[in-house]
């Protein structure tokens, strides 16, 4: 620490008293990692904000939702469209399961999980696949299934509501079934 201090004390020596204070502080934060070897906080900032946009430009979503990747793996197909009729099957039987339940009961959180599975299993879709107009389609049914979702969130304690919305999100889920087998 005294050591430190000495080298601080010899760089405020030689800095001539005609500079600025922002020259200053840039003097001082340089000098002082280039002699302690210590990083400033003007870069433990930038490599903060670079890590985070890292990890939310990577699709982190297994990180928020654990158990989404546990049910992506047990719905895998032969391909990402057999990957999502499996989501779709297990989502609409967990629907079924979670009618009567109230707030975040271990239905409604499985289908939760299952919800983002889903989400994320749009991915595994082929180019060619991608560029068919029953693959717009299918896109079109999941945005529905993504307001639907936020509206049985919303009323996920809400019982008469609750199950309301659980019918038309199996109602959708089996729309977009329908539509996912056509891309075959």
């Amino acid at each position: 620490m005294r050591n430190e201090l000495a080298q601080v004390t010899t760089i405020h020596q030689k800095v001539p008293l005609t500079t600025s204070p922002c020259e200053l502080c840039n003097i001082y934060l340089d000098s002082a990692f280039t002699m302690t070897g210590r990083f400033p906080m003007q870069r433990m900032i930038g490599l903060f904000a670079l890590s985070m946009l890292l990890v939310g430009l990577s699709g982190c979503s297994y990180l928020f939702y654990p158990r989404a990747g546990d049910y992506a793996t047990q719905a895998k197909g032969a391909s990402g469209v057999e990957t999502m009729i499996n989501l779709t099957n297990m989502m609409e039987t967990t629907a079924s399961k979670a009618k009567g339940g109230k707030g975040v009961d271990s239905a409604f959180d499985d289908l939760h999980n299952q919800f983002h599975a889903l989400d994320d299993a749009f991915c595994g879709v082929t180019d060619a696949q991608a560029k068919t107009p029953a693959y717009d389609l299918a896109v079109t049914h999941k945005k529905e299934l993504m307001a639907i979702f936020k509206r049985l969130w919303k009323f996920k304690g809400d019982q008469p509501q609750r199950d309301l919305h659980l019918d038309l999100l199996s109602a959708e889920v089996k729309e977009l079934r329908d539509t996912l087998k056509t891309i075959k």
